[in-house]
C-alpha cells in the first residue's frame, strides 16, 4: 500500500513486521486550521478551528509499509494521504498498561470491526490499576517488555488501518510526581526515538487535566519529541468545559486545538 491510499482494516492475527525504533525522515511544519469531531467513550471531544501545524512528507520520505497514511494537517482539515480524515475514536486509557497482547488483538478487532479509526490510550495509567513502566518517567524508559508490547499495539493497530493516540502520561494527579518539568523533554526524546517513525500514531498532552503553571513541562514534552523524531500530530487534552487554547493557542507544537 502507498502512503496516498486510505486506510483499510485487516483481519490478520499477525500485526506485521517490527517498525524501527528512530525516525530518520525529516518532515516540515506549516501553521493551518483544522475541523475535526470526535467520538468517544467518555463523552465529546471537538477538534477546532485554530493555528495548528500541519507535518508534511515529500513522496521520497513517505512509508512503504501496509500502514495506515500519515496524519498531517491540510489548510482546515486533519487529512491521510491527502483526504479529509474523520476522527471516529474509542477510547482504552489504560489498554497499555492491562491487556496482554492477545486481548489487545481482540479489542482492536472489534473495534475495527465496529468501524473505529482511532483508539485514545495512555502510555503510563496507573490511576486505573494498569501497569505502569514505572514511578517516574526516567524509570520507565528502562522498561523494554512495557514498550515492546506498545510497540505491539501500534503494530496491530496498523494493521487494522487504525491509528493510536497516545497520551504519554495521563496529566490529572501525575505532574510534579510522575513527570515534571526536569525529567519531561527526555522523556518526549525517549518516546520520539522510539515511536516517532509510526505513521499510526498522534500524540495528546495533558490528561482531563488544565495546564495553569504547568506550561513549561508540557513544552518540554512536545519539543523532546519533536527533537528526536516524533513530529507527528499533537493536540492537548484539557478538562471538561475547557479548551487547550487557553495555554498553547500559539504553541507551535499544536497542531490541532481542543474543546471539551
Amino acid at each position: 500500500m502507498s502512503n496516498n491510499d486510505p486506510p483499510t482494516a485487516s483481519r490478520a492475527d499477525d500485526p506485521g513486521p517490527a517498525r524501527p525504533r528512530s525516525a530518520n525522515a525529516r518532515r516540515w511544519p506549516r501553521r493551518a486550521a483544522v475541523a475535526v469531531g470526535a467520538v468517544v467513550a467518555l463523552g465529546i471531544s471537538v477538534f477546532a478551528p485554530a493555528n495548528g501545524r500541519a507535518v508534511l512528507r515529500t513522496a521520497d520520505e513517505a512509508s512503504s509499509t501496509a500502514d495506515p497514511p500519515y496524519l498531517q494537517v491540510d489548510d482546515r482539515f486533519l487529512a491521510a494521504g491527502g483526504e479529509p480524515f474523520f476522527w471516529m475514536a474509542d477510547t482504552a486509557w489504560a489498554m497499555l498498561g492491562k491487556l496482554g497482547t492477545d486481548e489487545i488483538t481482540e479489542y482492536l478487532d472489534i473495534r475495527a470491526e465496529q468501524g473505529f479509526n482511532v483508539v485514545q490510550t495512555v502510555a503510563m495509567f496507573p490511576q486505573a490499576g494498569a501497569e505502569s513502566p514505572g514511578d517516574t518517567v526516567e524509570a520507565a524508559a528502562d522498561n523494554d517488555e512495557f514498550w515492546d508490547r506498545v510497540e505491539f499495539a501500534i503494530d496491530a493497530a496498523a494493521a487494522r488501518g487504525m491509528y493510536l493516540a497516545i497520551h504519554p502520561v495521563w496529566g490529572d494527579k501525575q505532574t510534579g510526581s510522575v513527570i515534571d518539568e526536569s525529567s519531561a523533554r527526555g522523556y518526549g526524546e525517549f518516546l520520539g526515538e522510539r515511536f516517532g517513525a509510526y505513521d499510526n500514531v498522534t500524540w495528546t498532552l495533558g490528561g482531563d487535566h488544565p495546564a495553569d503553571g504547568e506550561e513549561q513541562l508540557w513544552t518540554e514534552l512536545a519539543e523532546g519529541l519533536d527533537a528526536t523524531g516524533g513530529t507527528q500530530v499533537k493536540t492537548y487534552h484539557p478538562r471538561g468545559d475547557q479548551s487547550s487554547a487557553t495555554w498553547f493557542a500559539q504553541a507551535e507544537f499544536i497542531s490541532i486545538v481542543r474543546f471539551r
